[in-house]
């Protein structure tokens, strides 16, 4: 599949990034979930193998590398995919093989250990999307994990958004699903489908994926990942699966989420 991520040099993204959060916060609260999905990680037998869809520039080789024995890393976008063979090359002790493609090359059975999906899902359309998911639960082998981050919303449903840069500020326009599917591949133009919690517990329920642990992060406005730890043990409890556990009377944490990571099994 030919693709070309919209986000060039990812100015947008970091835009972003500059514009809500404080020191190193951003990077400090996605370290905080990757922990949580590296203690998970660990805890399966030896060796592991991991697939990582839509790696990008590789940025996120140097978390897991040291945690697997080997990851196959698929990326379709020609320009992003250059840097993660660099990214690759870097860490020359462990095996990462950088392919330029997608899923579609996998075989027929071949599954893995890992399945690692780090913010792609709110970039594509729906269709693929639905496409995405069950690529990854026939490829992930039973009793496997997947690994998923992506955006977040508050609201019932998923929300349509235009993503632009406009006289050096980043806007944000809610736009109809039918707009969403003119918006790819347009330099310049960043689509992105936030999503309501339950749209990704039904698309990969639906796929024979078992929930075991979801954390929010990238909080408006929070300066530390003590803010995301406390906010997630009131908002899900200890467990990390839902409201159970003690929580208290009334809700402190009332900020914004971005992000979500949910972590899944693969069922027997």
């Amino acid at each position: 599949m030919a693709y070309t991520y919209p986000d060039k040099n990812d100015r947008i993204t970091e835009d972003l990034i500059r514009s809500v959060s404080k020191g190193d916060y951003w990077k400090k609260s996605e370290e905080y979930v990757l922990d949580l999905a590296l203690k998970e990680i660990r805890e399966l037998p030896a060796p592991r193998s991991m697939l990582d869809l839509g790696c990008g520039e590789g940025r996120l080789f140097q978390v897991f590398a040291p945690a697997v024995d080997s990851i196959i890393a698929l990326e379709p976008d020609s320009g992003r995919c250059a840097g993660a063979y660099q990214s690759a090359a870097a860490l020359a002790g462990h095996s990462i093989m950088v392919l330029n493609t997608d899923s579609s090359i996998l075989m027929d059975g071949q599954t893995f250990d890992i399945i690692l999906s780090s913010h792609v899902l709110q970039h594509i359309p729906p269709a693929m999307c639905e496409k995405m998911a069950a690529d990854m639960a026939a490829h992930t082998r039973p009793g496997g994990l997947l690994v998923l981050t992506t955006t977040h919303t508050d609201e019932a449903g998923d929300i349509l958004t235009e993503e632009t840069m406009q006289d050096g500020q980043r806007q944000s326009r809610r736009v109809s699903p039918e707009e969403f599917l003119t918006l790819f591949n347009r330099e310049g133009i960043l689509p992105v489908r936030l999503f309501a919690e339950n749209s990704i517990l039904e698309l990969f329920r639906s796929h024979r994926f078992e929930l075991l642990l979801r954390r929010r992060f990238h909080y408006d406005g929070a300066e530390s990942a003590a803010y995301d730890q406390a906010a997630n043990e009131e908002i899900y409890g200890l467990s990390g699966q839902g409201p159970e556990g003690s929580l208290p009377a009334a809700k402190q944490y009332t900020a914004n989420a971005r992000d979500c990571i949910y972590i899944f099994r693969r069922s027997e």
